[in-house]
């Protein structure tokens, strides 16, 4: 009995390790791949950090699903975001001091978010998702990264900000 506690607990533990001691690395090397591409960090962050770290999610909710219980799936995506937009992100300042973001970036990351959580429980609002449903989920954030990419590659970013203000210095020099 004790024994079947303590080896998951063990288990846990050693994979928080893990994970703290590789996010170091993972945050490094997304930065060189977004610098090598010429692609800004926020979009490297979105599509390459979001699906590794999501990836371990996934795997649970395949395994949960495929053993009868949706729900767990539901409740580990949903949850996670809810923990990542709260905590995380309420976190952060504590642990690091106040940060800067660019607002019009999250303002539509955020509109983003707020659709895709809206269109997630009014498919699961029914008691199930059907494979439609799942089709209709992954190509939403098809669009939505096509509309995030668009944005930013229409100026409104950073990059387009910090360039400006570049000019801006060089002319006024």
């Amino acid at each position: 009995m004790v024994f079947e506690i303590i080896v998951p607990i063990l288990v846990l533990i050693g994979g928080l390790v893990l994970l703290v001691f590789s996010s170091d690395t993972a945050v490094e090397h997304s930065v060189s791949i977004a610098s090598a591409l010429g692609a800004s960090p926020l979009i490297i962050g979105i599509v390459l950090v979001s699906i590794g770290t999501d990836l371990p999610e996934v795997a649970n909710s395949i395994i949960a699903s495929a053993a009868g219980h949706g729900d767990i799936n539901v409740g580990d995506s949903l949850g996670s975001v809810l923990a990542q937009v709260t905590l995380v992100l309420g976190l952060l300042p504590f642990l690091v001091g106040t940060f800067k973001v660019n607002r019009k970036e999250v303002l539509v990351m955020g509109a983003c978010q707020v659709l895709a959580i809206i269109i997630a429980v009014s498919m699961a609002e029914k008691g199930y998702i059907t494979r439609l449903n799942a089709f209709l989920l992954v190509a939403s954030w098809v669009i939505f990264m096509v509309i995030l990419k668009r944005y930013r590659k229409k100026g409104y970013g950073r990059d387009a900000c910090s360039t400006r203000y570049r000019s801006e210095v060089l002319l006024s020099l």
